[in-house]
């Protein structure tokens, strides 16, 4: 099977799979025709269904999944880019799990992103910045110390990629759940000259409540991470003014992250006994919460490295 670039056939990545206009759309991208599909209904029962005015039915939607070939285990075998992007996502994270056993070169993994790149070929700059970005974040998190972080594969975008990154989320009306799982694959490659713009243009898109903003809330440290590692101070208010507790956060994860964006902003602007105490008891709660990986660590670097590191800046 090719993948396909035609806009018309594109399918939304917030789009349900099991649903008659992107079923429609897979058909076309197939090359099937109606007649092609059908089990026990009709011509016209298909054509409303693909135009959303209707349901077959679950046994139904099952026979149309297997006359148009799509295994009910692989629903997302789309061949519009978002899917081609989480198709290779998982080629490259099956392939650096198993490096030592497969002895996976790094010309393999330069292969498959030239591959990406090649099917690909109609994406607006900023996305395609950001999709094959988060292919080598992919890589990098599946296969620590696999290549040294000076590495060319993992040289940042340029200055022209990154404002094509930050034109792309400006362009937008309202951001997907795609749209934000590639900005948290790529907010650690986004340097200070970018980093206020592109948060700026995040935040409006924050509604309370909706899947998008699920997803900014479970990532939302590695936002002030970029602005106290980068010193962009300009940004830090901007954080903690949108991320706070919220009753519709009812799960621990999004709490702990918004904890934690609070205290390191509190640390880093002022390194005092109260704010040490503070980080303190977080590390322990989230060590607590998280005992059997390396959470607590990694937030306790955070806390302590960049404490009082904004009265510097202030100073300088």
């Amino acid at each position: 099977m090719k993948d396909h670039h035609d806009p018309k056939l594109a399918i939304a990545p917030d789009a349900k799979l099991m649903f008659g206009p992107t079923l429609g759309r897979l058909r076309k991208q197939r090359g099937l025709t109606v007649s092609d599909v059908l089990g026990d209904w009709s011509a016209s029962a298909q054509s409303r269904f693909e135009h959303g005015k209707t349901q077959l039915g679950f046994r139904s939607t099952i026979v149309l999944m297997q006359r148009m070939i799509i295994p009910t285990s692989q629903m997302q075998t789309a061949t519009d880019e978002t899917s081609t992007f989480r198709r290779y996502r998982l080629k490259i994270f099956d392939m650096a799990s198993n490096i030592k056993e497969t002895h996976r070169t790094r010309e393999d993994f330069e292969r498959v992103l030239k591959e990406f790149h090649h099917t690909t070929p109609n994406l607006p700059k900023g996305l395609r910045v950001m999709y094959e970005g988060g292919l080598i974040t992919v890589l990098h998190w599946a296969a620590p110390g696999f290549l040294p972080d000076s590495d060319a594969l993992y040289a940042s975008p340029s200055h022209d990629e990154q404002s094509a990154i930050v034109d792309y989320f400006r362009s937008l009306s309202a951001l997907s759940t795609q749209d934000t799982e590639l900005l948290n694959l790529n907010i650690n490659r986004i340097d200070q000259t970018y980093y206020d713009d592109l948060i700026t243009v995040i935040l409006p898109h924050l509604k309370p409540q909706t899947n998008v903003a699920a997803q900014l809330y479970d990532n939302c440290t590695n936002f002030m991470y970029g602005a106290v590692y980068f010193h962009v101070t300009s940004v830090i208010p901007k954080l903690t003014a949108a991320f706070k507790h919220e009753p519709w956060l009812i799960s621990w994860w999004p709490n702990a992250e918004v904890s934690e964006l609070q205290t390191l902003a509190k640390c880093y602007q002022q390194d005092t006994p109260q704010t040490r105490r503070e980080a303190e008891q977080l590390v322990a709660d989230i060590r607590l919460l998280c005992p059997y990986d390396n959470s607590a660590d990694s937030s306790a670097h955070w806390l302590t490295t960049y404490r009082g590191k904004g009265t510097d800046v202030q100073t300088s």
